[in-house]
């Protein structure tokens, strides 16, 4: 595949300087990250892509020679992170806002593809960019647009860090499970239980979008719901092996950086630990925990929202997973006994090495990155690539 040219301007305005370029470009233009944090290998998650990106992408300094326009920063420091929340950063949001814009009604005088990055909790809503090509971490498939696509909730390569749990573990190298008669299913992480402050919540939230935007929407408490109904059914079940481990806070609010290394540590060792992993999306409409399942070679558990996924124009996701709709929740055991006991010992081997390679070759930071031309050659941009591409 040729390298992809790309266009993009408004990168040194002195109000964005501390603000992260999008991901496609970040590296051509600022190299890596190179902050100590011992605590925080996410951090990091983007550094391998970063330091290849120039073998899939060049900078055009002339519009009217590059294959598409690139706008320099993500959507989600013009909206901000939560429904509450308009603007990341008050300073930011309308810097951000006005030069996207300006790129964008330029790119689109001079006929040129225009690539848009919103990633976040709030990342389906609606932008002032009709003719973009959008790529959003959240995105419901029955709205979906022929020129929006997913962009993954990106994380750090787990199979990285295993040795942390166990020293004689192998960085990087699937930690496999052998078949048993008894499935095991995996939980870490946040289902508080539903009170009347978060019914009252529900309900502000449906009438602040109503006013707002004109519709009801799908309230951000839908996935601890669903969460805290699918463990409940779980648990009930003698033919499964439960490994819940529920927590009343988010690892990334106000805890302590001590405690979020051992957070993130039990974490990794619940998925080590688990067959299945139960995957549900959070305040927005994906699931960060169904990337990091996948990276650890681990089979999701997947309650579908609405949902659509990274390259699922390529990719049959179905295969990678137990796919449930909410509307089943009540048969969800019985759901993963016939997905399980409908494999051999081998099929559960190879499923298992099979989700790794996947999260290896499409939902990895280069991973995605790599394939990113065929976003284009779907809309018939660019030329179909070969099978090899």
């Amino acid at each position: 595949m040729a390298l992809l040219r790309f266009y993009t301007e408004g990168l040194d305005h002195s109000a964005l300087t501390h603000i992260p370029l999008v991901t496609l470009i970040h590296g051509i233009f600022r190299g890596i990250a190179t902050e100590e944090s011992s605590l925080n290998p996410w951090n990091y998650r983007f550094n391998d892509y970063w330091q290849v990106s120039s073998r899939y992408l060049t900078f055009s300094h002339d519009l009217a020679s590059c294959d598409l326009v690139v706008l320099p920063y993500d959507w989600y420091w013009a909206r901000g992170p939560h429904w509450r929340q308009r603007y990341a950063d008050p300073v930011v949001a309308p810097v951000v806002a006005t030069l996207n814009q300006q790129l964008y009604d330029k790119a689109v005088a001079a006929g040129k593809p225009v690539v848009l990055f919103f990633t976040g909790d709030r990342s389906h809503e609606a932008v002032p960019f009709p003719k973009a090509i959008i790529l959003r971490e959240g995105l419901y498939q029955s709205r979906r647009q022929a020129q929006e696509f997913v962009c993954p909730a990106f994380a750090e390569d787990l199979l990285q860090q295993v040795t942390q749990i166990n020293p004689s573990l192998t960085p990087g190298e699937v930690v496999i499970r052998p078949k048993t008669d008894r499935p095991t299913v995996g939980f870490c992480g946040l289902a508080k239980p539903i009170t009347l402050n978060k019914r009252v919540k529900d309900l502000y939230y449906h009438g602040s979008m109503l006013v707002s935007q004109g519709n009801w929407d799908v309230s951000p408490y839908l996935g601890e719901k669903l969460r805290i109904k699918a463990i409940k059914r779980l648990k009930s079940n003698p033919d499964l092996q439960t490994n819940f481990i529920v927590r009343s806070e988010s690892v990334f609010l106000g805890t302590s950086p001590d405690q979020q290394k051992i957070f993130r540590q039990d974490y990794i060792q619940n998925l080590i630990e688990s067959d299945y992993i139960l995957c549900c999306r959070g305040s927005g409409n994906y699931s960060f925990r169904l990337y990091e399942t996948l990276c650890m070679g681990r089979i999701p558990l997947f309650l579908n929202t609405d949902s659509a996924f990274p390259y699922d124009f390529l990719q049959d996701w179905q295969q990678y997973c137990v796919w449930v709709e909410p509307k089943d929740l009540k048969s969800l055991p019985q759901k993963v006994l016939a997905f399980h006991n409908a494999l051999s010992a081998q099929d559960f081997i190879d499923l298992q090495q099979r989700c790794r390679q996947f999260w290896l070759e499409w939902l990895s930071v280069q991973g995605f990155f790599s394939h990113f031309h065929h976003h284009l050659s779907h809309l018939g941009l660019i030329p179909t690539p070969t099978p090899e591409s």
